[in-house]
């Protein structure tokens, strides 16, 4: 993109963009900072629980690497909703209504302020699709930074992580397991910052993340904690401002071949059959109903994954209407 392609130029620069210039003066830009290309850092941060609780100080290093790299950033929040702690109650019924709400909110923010590119900060299940959604719906040059997933816990010298503490409730209920054992579980079983330490829905959505090729290669696997994480954060703002340059969008990114790419890596790993649901909310219209037909001839394939895909499969008409209907 040239800088006469960028809409943050239309927007500030020239005498009658006086008034705009003035609120980005007021929050410390400088005429070097106010000439440079604009990028969005969008957040999914919240403090309700561990998944996202960290991604504000990510954001800080991403902005870092956009400035490093010849660009102005500025970061917004997008809502969070934490599947663990609404799922079995009515709080459930807002989990994959959030996905939607995110990727119109981050829509919203960027093109109501004319960025000229965007990162996507996330760290749960329908916070990381929701910012793919809008990555796609604006096409605006994008890089995708998954927060981490949690260290694992430990207790009498075995790993623990969330899947243990659902098998210990069980074996609570069951009469196996004293209440004082499933206290001390529920004590060190998610002992740091980052999602559930499980190829559940977070962890696999940032694993196809990489192989849709909007995340960096390798991104989605160091913990929260890791100080990887934290050189991916800046090395994602780095690449941000390379892909202004060369013009480089996020529908040139996540082709047809990229989304049967992802797919195979799903059924390969075993990952979260969520994962269907997302795929196709990506899938753009000419490509949403030939992936449904290459989910379909995946599954052949990969019997032992499609066993424990049974409860989604009537999902996959329901979910191909919807996108032709919703695609962008």
């Amino acid at each position: 993109m040239t800088g006469a392609d960028l809409p943050s130029k239309e927007r500030f620069a020239g005498p009658y963009n006086t008034a705009h210039r003035v609120f980005l003066r007021s929050i410390g830009f400088t005429d070097e900072d106010i000439a440079k290309p604009l990028v969005a850092v969008a957040v999914a941060w919240s403090e309700v629980g561990p998944c996202n609780y960290h991604a504000l100080g990510l954001s800080h290093l991403v902005k870092e690497g956009v400035r490093e790299t010849g660009g102005s950033a500025l970061a917004f929040p997008a809502m969070v909703v934490i599947d663990n702690i609404t799922m079995g109650t009515e709080g459930m019924r807002y989990s994959l209504v959030s996905r939607d709400l995110i990727a119109d909110m981050v829509e919203a923010q960027t093109n109501a302020h004319a960025f000229d590119g965007l990162i996507g900060i996330a760290g749960c299940d329908k916070t990381e699709p929701g910012l793919l959604m809008a990555m796609l719906r604006m096409n605006k040059p994008a890089v995708f930074l998954y927060g981490g997933t949690a260290e694992p816990g430990w207790y009498n010298g075995k790993e623990l992580t969330m899947e243990s503490v659902y098998q210990a409730m069980g074996a609570y209920i069951a009469g196996a397991l004293s209440e004082n054992e499933l206290y001390q579980i529920e004590k060190h079983a998610h002992p740091t910052v980052g999602t559930c330490a499980g190829l559940f829905t977070a962890n696999t959505m940032s694993a196809l993340a990489e192989s849709l090729g909007i995340a960096l290669l390798g991104s989605a696997t160091p913990t929260a904690t890791s100080p990887r994480r934290m050189q991916y954060a800046k090395e994602s703002g780095r690449t941000l401002t390379s892909l202004l340059e060369s013009g480089i969008r996020p529908r040139d990114i996540i082709t047809y071949e990229a989304l049967e790419n992802a797919i195979v890596l799903l059924m390969a790993m075993g990952g979260s059959t969520n994962a269907v649901i997302h795929l196709l909310a990506l899938a753009t219209k000419p490509t949403s109903s030939y992936l449904s037909t290459t989910l379909t001839s995946w599954r052949r394939r990969c019997r032992c994954w499609f066993v424990s895909a049974q409860a989604v499969t009537s999902q996959w008409q329901t979910s191909t209407k919807w996108a032709e209907s919703h695609s962008y």
